[in-house]
Parts: C-alpha cells; sequence; structure tokens
C-alpha cells in the first residue's frame, strides 16, 4: 500500500511538473517568437522606407473617430475639432494626406476647464520633409542595444514624414518653441511649458504594420496619454483591441514583455538596490528608477481594451526629459552633417559646451537632481533621512561604547571586590593587612571608581544620541507627512 502511494504521489507531482514545464516553456517560446517577428517587421520597415501604419486623414479628423477617442472630455473634443477645422480650413490638402500619429497637448485649471489646445498630427501630407531619427553615431547608438536602438530608432523615422501643428496662434508660438528648442538639444523651452501640468494624448489610428503577425490582427488602435509636470507624471497606453478574446491574448504577452523589461533594466542596466560596505546603495539612477516605475505599472482588461498604467515622480522625470535631450542633440548634429554638410568633428566642436566638464550644456548636469531639482519637502526629507541615518550610526556608536564602559567597569568591581576580599581575610592574621595588599586595593578602588565616572559618562552620551534619534525619527515621520501630502496633490494634478 505504501508503494502504491508513493507510485500515485511521484506520479501526480511528475504530471504537475512537466504540464508547468511545458506551460513555462510554451510562454517562453511565444515570448522570443514576438519578439523576433517585432524585430523582423522593423527591420523590413527600416529597410523599405516605410511608416508605422497610416490611416486617411478624412477618416482620422472625422467627428465619429474624433468623439471615439476624446469623447470622454467634451471641452477637449469641442476644440480639437475646432482646431483641425480651422486648419482644414487654411490648407485643404491636409485632407488628402494620411495620418501616422496624433498628438494632442492641453493644460487643465483649477476648474478643471481645458486650455491651450494644440493638435500635432504627424504623417505623409503634400508638404514631405525629411523624417527625424537618431544620428547613427549619437549617443544612443552608442549606449544601447543595437536591437534596442533600432526599435528607437524606427519609432521615429516611420512615424511619418511631416509634422503640421494645428492651434491658436498665441498657443502655436509656444509650441514652436518648444519644439525647436527640443530640435536643437534644448529643453528650458520645454521645463518652462512643465511648470504647470501638460497633458497629452498620442493616437496611433492604424498602427498595424509595425505590430507582429502574433498581435496584428489583434490590436486596431493605440492611445498613449497622461501628463506631466516638474514633480509628477502619469502615463497610460490603452491598447484597443478586436474582442474580449483579444483583449486576453494581447494583455498576457504584454504582461511577459514587461517582465522581461524589468529583468533587463536590473540586470544588463544594474538597475537594483543592494548592499555595500559603506550601506544601501543603487545602481544607476536611471535604471533604478525605470525599473521601479516599470514594476509599479498595472496591466488591467476592460472589455476589448487592455490598459497600461504607470504614475512617476521627480526623478523618473527627470529621466524623460535627458532621454529628449540626447534625441535632440542627435538630431542636431544629423542636420548639422547631412543638410549643412559640415564635417562631423567640426559638428561635434560647435555643439560641444565651452565648459571642459559638460559637454550637453553649460547647465546640463548628470545624476538624478538636474533638471528639475528637488522640491523643499522633498528637500526637507532627504536632510532629515540623512540626519537619522547620522543619529542612528551615533547611537549605536554611543550603545557599544556604553556596553565597552560596562564590561570595564564590571571588571573593576571584580577586581576591587577580590582585593577586599583578600585584605579582609589578611586582617584576621597576627601580621595584618600588608602594605602590598593596601596598595593594590586603593589602586582597585581608583580604577573602579574611575570606570564608574566613565560608565555614567557614557550613559549620558547613550541617552542623549537616544534622544538625538527620537527627535531625527519625529523630524522625518513630519517630513514625510508633508512630502506625501505634496505628492498626493500632485499626483491628483496629473491624474485626473
Amino acid at each position: 500500500m505504501k508503494r502504491r502511494y508513493f507510485k500515485l504521489v511521484g506520479g501526480t507531482l511528475l504530471v504537475l511538473a512537466l504540464a508547468t514545464g511545458g506551460f513555462l516553456g510554451f510562454r517562453g517560446y511565444r515570448l522570443a517568437t514576438f519578439a523576433y517577428d517585432l524585430e523582423s517587421q522593423l527591420r523590413y520597415l527600416i529597410d523599405d522606407g516605410g511608416t508605422i501604419g497610416t490611416s486617411p486623414a478624412a477618416e482620422t479628423f472625422s467627428d465619429i473617430y474624433l468623439e471615439i477617442i476624446f469623447g470622454h472630455n467634451g471641452q477637449l473634443l469641442e476644440q480639437v475639432r475646432e482646431n483641425i477645422r480651422r486648419g482644414v480650413q487654411r490648407d485643404p490638402d491636409l485632407m488628402l494626406g494620411e495620418v501616422a500619429a496624433m498628438l494632442v497637448t492641453y493644460r487643465e485649471d483649477e476648474e478643471e476647464n481645458v486650455l491651450d489646445v494644440a493638435v500635432h498630427v504627424v504623417g505623409g501630407f503634400p508638404l514631405g520633409r525629411m523624417a527625424p531619427q537618431f544620428h547613427r553615431d549619437g549617443f544612443f547608438r552608442q549606449h544601447l542595444d543595437e536591437k534596442l536602438w533600432n526599435v528607437a530608432n524606427t519609432a521615429l523615422r516611420f512615424a511619418g514624414r511631416e509634422m503640421v501643428l494645428l492651434a491658436d496662434e498665441e498657443v502655436a508660438d509656444r509650441q514652436s518653441a518648444v519644439l525647436d528648442g527640443i530640435f536643437e538639444g534644448r529643453v528650458g523651452p520645454l521645463l518652462v511649458q512643465m511648470e504647470e501640468p501638460i497633458f497629452y494624448s498620442l493616437v496611433l489610428p492604424n498602427p498595424r504594420r509595425v505590430m507582429p503577425p502574433q498581435l496584428r490582427h489583434h490590436i486596431s488602435a493605440v492611445v498613449y496619454q497622461g501628463a506631466i509636470s516638474h514633480h509628477a507624471g502619469r502615463n497610460e497606453v490603452v491598447l484597443l483591441t478586436n474582442s474580449r478574446r483579444s483583449a486576453n491574448y494581447t494583455m498576457s504577452v504584454i504582461s511577459d514583455l514587461k517582465r522581461v523589461a524589468e529583468m533587463a533594466l536590473k540586470t544588463r542596466f544594474d538597475g537594483v538596490e543592494y548592499e555595500a560596505a559603506w550601506g544601501t546603495t543603487r545602481g544607476p539612477w536611471w535604471s533604478y528608477e525605470m525599473a521601479q516605475t516599470s514594476d509599479q505599472t498595472t496591466i488591467e482588461r476592460e472589455e476589448n481594451l487592455v490598459r497600461l498604467t504607470s504614475d512617476f515622480e521627480r526623478v523618473m522625470v527627470n529621466a524623460i526629459v535627458k532621454s529628449i535631450e540626447r534625441f535632440g542633440r542627435d538630431w542636431r548634429r544629423k542636420r548639422l552633417v547631412m543638410e549643412e554638410g559640415l564635417d562631423p568633428r567640426e559638428a561635434d566642436r560647435r555643439m560641444a559646451s565651452q565648459s571642459p566638464l559638460h559637454y550637453w550644456s553649460d547647465e546640463h548636469r548628470w545624476g538624478p537632481d538636474w533638471p528639475v531639482a528637488p522640491s523643499e519637502e522633498e528637500r526637507r526629507l532627504l536632510d532629515g533621512q540623512v540626519e537619522l541615518r547620522n543619529a542612528e550610526r551615533a547611537a549605536e556608536r554611543a550603545e557599544a561604547q556604553l556596553q565597552r564602559h560596562e564590561e570595564t567597569a564590571r571588571r573593576a568591581t571584580e577586581r576591587r571586590e577580590e582585593l577586599e576580599a583578600a585584605a579582609a581575610r589578611e586582617a584576621e592574621t597576627e601580621t595584618g593587612v600588608t602594605a602590598a595588599t593596601e596598595a593594590a586595593l586603593q589602586t582597585a578602588r581608583e580604577r573602579a571608581s574611575e570606570a564608574e565616572t566613565q560608565l555614567a559618562s557614557a550613559r549620558e552620551r547613550a541617552n542623549s544620541a537616544q534622544q538625538a534619534l527620537r527627535d531625527a525619527e519625529a523630524e522625518v515621520e513630519e517630513a514625510e507627512r508633508a512630502f506625501a501630502d505634496a505628492r498626493e496633490r500632485r499626483l491628483q494634478r496629473v491624474s485626473r
């Protein structure tokens, strides 16, 4: 009976192990196939010079399509329609073009009224200009993996051949200043705009050409929306699928890709936190922040929609802005070499800052605190955390010193008691206490008294260190509450 029982249990475990291994193997094979097909499709589009996929402008600009995308916000929908109507009146040829992407940016006041709406249309129009792309010898080419660089470059190149801005004259001037600054490698105008949250919605009306065969017939449109400001941001990617079954399949594939991205950030780019000899430390600040943001990204399915949502804060904002700055510098260098015919070395000389330690610009600083510095609440919290760590170390040192003094006082007391006992025994004899014992006893009493004094002083220092630690903990708790309140207010502004 025991033998049959063990055979049954062993067989069950074996079947479970095989089923689990087969399931994981299938997921791994599917993910590898998906990645290979995605790369193949991107390479084909690069070699072929194709775009991400377009829809006729007449369809994309139609009231029905705009209501599907922006119908959740009536004010935004009306202003988008009005901007497109005025743009088409000025240039009727726009209706003859093809739209690959449509980016809408706007603001909201305290009453949630929509302001400063600008519509950026990317695609193929009769105006045809050279498509933007990363420079082959730029920053991203040198620091990113070959496949990752190709993906990023393709996202720029086949997005379209022309960018058209539809907005009021005043808003268009500000948006043009921002775009001109970005394509010249300057993020100052963008930072000025980001003092208040910038809301955006990016629509890819026909992304099927960029999709690998596994998802090509499942995803019908992609909407990328959110908001960004100096100290907070929110991203939301909505994938519109054809059915619930397509949504389930898409969600499974996207979940696998998310895990792979997190593993790459934590392994290849060392985006983890670990213990070193000098304390807790982290890998590169940008990879750690991106890994944390990816880890906190949620994936949800609603009917035939798959939604990815992530909230981030100042450090991730800096990583995004610096990436935009590097793209702009790559683009500017490309124009200097390709359009103006400059020697690449001369282009580098013109672009380099005069300060020897800052290649990008005189203002540029590496690290997580540029271009957006910590807020007053965050700086207070950071300073409080430093004081808390110092207070913890001081308390540990004081406690260790107190233990040493207690041990010294204990040994001195034991030595004094031994000599007092010896002197008592000698006093009972006819000769009495010897001079040597008397001298040793006096010395032991002095050392015991000195040890007690040092022990009392060590106790005072330990008590002071513990009090300083409690004060630092209270200050950090107060700073954490203030920072949490400020962060909640910022996140509410960008997520409403």
